[in-house]
């Protein structure tokens, strides 16, 4: 299994930052502020209609190239007739077609491609072939009741019972059916057919309540409706999904990316045609995959390879003799990787050398031999979907077994040629018995600590994978392949309500080590799942319940700090009053967020400040860029202005005070030592390269 061993420093909040970097090393083996437009920082833009980025306005599109504001202006607001937007989208392809090729705007042109395109493609869905015959409109008031029962019905006995009976579970979910609607409404109508306790129970004002908009739901769905009606759903759906998007863009926040996720699935289940025109253009531009790793033969062989030479007596009974004696073994561990275009696929295999100088002793001879064995023992290993394979574990030998010299008790004595004959013979008829069980032992020597070091760290990872799931947070989607000298892997893991992944704007080669792109989205996935949503936290706590969190979700021990400051370790006083008065408020969405930009990283922290003395500040979102660096000292972590999103200029200033000091520039080492097991061998990988661009950040180790 190959651990990772990393050390970062800092106090609470500093460790948080550090630890955003820190988790892209090891991947490589929360109030909401509704107005986010307004900021005391960062005004938007004023007349944007839809949201837009900041490197989208009306300046930097005329610094790129003048053509394009036009045409986006237009393109970019839904009050300009579809054949103006859509003209306007023909006009401006070009011109980006164009920027793609050219070396100083490629990066700037595959970020405009994405977004024209997303529009583009919207504009194109809504005068998709409409094939549906009505919108599956369950109101929300009903989805709601629904909730609400089924938490009323699961806190009382048997209740669980209950919810089962009424079929209430696919009511919670959105673009129920019309059948599973009106087969809720079968089971709530009181009726004669029901005996006393049913009718009591099913006569429950909570289930009369949700059966009354169910049943106004129904009738919605089962009125005639005309094209216009259709089409005006159709484009309420693509009008939330597209602000969705772009809203992420700007800010990446769970209203934004549950918004698009949920008129997504509508358009799905309610209009195929123009699911079918957007999936491709969604794939590209923010449902793809979030993770991309290529990893290359050499370097996993140079983790893995390890070599031992070990020596022991023998004493044991076999084939009725006893056999004494001495064995040196020399095993190596190493592994090489399988063609395969479904699944990354490899072998483990240990292979090594057993020398033996044996004393065998069955009356009435006594047998000197000495054994020179190869043997090689493998076990594939395959990765292509919800968890690791193994294969059988294959053990072959090359057995070489001589006698040197025997003796008889009867040498020298009268028949004693006649008995020497007689064994000789023996020994040399017994010769492949002898072999058979050379082999059989070696297997049973082998074999069994061979399966227990590699299957057991396997496990680990299965059940790590295993836990993230469970926790919502695994990958829903695998692509891996492998050759006989790369393997890739690309994932997507996005949850119920989050965005994944756009193409990312360079490729990736592993090399002759390993590199990895992680999206974003996927750090955001994470950072939901670390449970701080809401919580109110002391400063000197923050680093141990990040690190709970995460060995919570990873099922494995994470440390991110050195340790604790010893009791005579040099403090001043406010630092003292610092850590013990002051506790982060948290957020109940959104409390941790990262946004990944060109050369930094910005960390998005929803929280406010109680502090003993002092009033309270409120949760707002404050935004930290870190400007990271790699250099010949390691990875630098520079903290930049920080920006205090929806709130006074005096409140800003404040939270920027109390943040500030808490945070400094940072030194990663830029060199990891690896182990391929607890206490095994330290393997030293560095990273040579890593970029920051257009919500992905890339790195390679070698």
């Amino acid at each position: 299994m190959i651990r990772m061993k990393s050390e970062a420093s800092g106090r609470g909040l500093g460790v948080l930052l550090t630890a955003v970097m820190a988790g892209c090393c090891l991947l490589t083996t929360a109030t909401f502020v509704t107005d986010l437009q307004a900021s005391v920082d960062e005004p938007e833009a004023a007349g944007a209609v839809l949201p837009r980025p900041r490197d989208m306005n009306a300046d930097s599109l005329d610094e790129i190239d003048k053509r394009l504001q036009p045409e986006i202006a237009v393109l970019w607001d839904p009050a300009q007739t579809t054949s103006a937007r859509m003209a306007a989208f023909e006009a401006v392809k070009p011109v980006i077609a164009e920027l793609l090729n050219s070396a100083d705007h490629r990066l700037t042109a595959q970020k405009l491609h994405r977004r024209v395109a997303l529009i583009g493609g919207v504009l194109a869905a809504a005068e998709a072939k409409l094939d549906v015959i009505r919108p599956t409109a369950f109101q929300e008031s009903a989805r709601e009741s629904a909730i609400q029962l089924d938490r009323a019905l699961r806190r009382i006995r048997n209740g669980s019972l209950w919810v089962s009976y009424l079929q209430l579970q696919p009511l919670l979910r959105e673009g129920v059916s019309l059948e599973q609607l009106q087969a809720f409404q079968s089971l709530a109508n009181v009726t004669d057919e029901m005996d006393e306790a049913q009718r009591e129970f099913v006569s429950r004002g909570d289930i009369q309540e949700l059966n009354k908009l169910v049943e106004a739901a129904i009738s919605e769905m089962t009125r005639p409706l005309d094209d216009s009606e259709l089409r005006q759903e159709l484009s309420l759906q693509l009008d939330r999904l597209v602000r969705g998007i772009l809203q992420d863009e700007v800010l990446p926040v769970s209203t934004s990316t549950a918004e698009a996720r949920s008129a997504w699935r509508v358009i799905r289940a309610q209009f195929p045609s123009a699911a079918d025109a957007l999936r491709p253009i969604l794939n590209e531009c923010c449902l793809g995959h979030n993770v991309h790793v290529a990893v290359a033969e050499p370097f996993v062989s140079r983790l893995i390879a390890s070599s031992r030479e070990e020596s022991g007596k023998i004493s044991e009974r076999a084939m009725g003799a006893t056999i004494t004696g001495d064995q040196q073994t020399s095993v190596s561990v190493d592994a090489e990787f399988l063609p395969s275009d479904e699944s990354a696929r490899l072998n483990i295999f240990l292979q090594g050398t057993t020398h033996t100088e044996t004393v065998a002793r069955k009356s009435p001879a006594t047998v000197f031999s000495e054994g020179n064995h190869t043997f090689r023992v493998s076990k594939e290993v395959i990765f292509g979907g919800e968890q690791i394979e193994l294969g059988r574990t294959q053990f072959s030998a090359d057995i070489n077994n001589r006698v040197r010299n025997f003796r008889t008790d009867y040498d020298g004595r009268l028949f004693g040629r006649a008995v020497r004959r007689e064994a000789g013979r023996q020994i040399s008829a017994s010769q492949s018995a002898t072999d058979a069980e050379t082999r059989r032992q070696l297997q049973a020597d082998l074999v069994p600590r061979f399966e227990q070091e590699v299957g057991g760290p396997f496990d680990e990872l299965n059940a790590v994978l295993q836990s993230l799931r469970e926790r919502g947070l695994g990958p829903d989607q695998i692509d891996a392949s492998s050759t006989d000298s790369e393997m890739t892997l690309s994932l997507r893991s996005i949850g119920t309500d989050y965005l994944g992944g756009s193409v990312p704007p360079t490729g990736i080669s592993a090399g002759d080590g390993v590199s990895v792109q992680l999206h974003q989205s996927m750090f955001n996935l994470l950072l939901g799942g670390l449970g701080l949503q809401g919580r109110v936290v002391n400063q000197n706590e923050l680093t141990g319940e990040i690190e709970k969190a995460l060995t919570e979700m990873l099922g494995r021990e994470i440390s991110l700090s050195r340790g604790t400051k010893s009791a005579d370790s040099e403090q001043t006083e406010e630092e003292a009053a610092d850590e013990r008065e002051t506790f982060f408020v948290f957020s109940e969405t959104d409390p941790l967020r990262v946004q990944f930009a060109e050369g930094e990283v910005s960390v998005l922290i929803q929280t406010g400040i109680r502090q003993e003395g002092r009033a309270e500040l409120a949760v707002h979102t404050i935004v930290i860029p870190i400007q990271i660096q790699l250099t010949e000292a390691g990875i630098e972590l520079t903290p930049q202005r920080i920006r205090v999103l929806s709130a006074p200029i005096t409140v800003a200033n404040q939270l920027r005070k109390v943040i500030g000091s808490r945070i400094s520039e940072q030194q990663l080492s830029a060199t990891l030592n690896l182990s391929t097991a607890e206490g095994g061998e330290a393997k030293t990988v560095t990273v040579t390269n890593l970029q920051l661009a257009d919500g992905w950040l890339t790195i390679s180790l070698r």
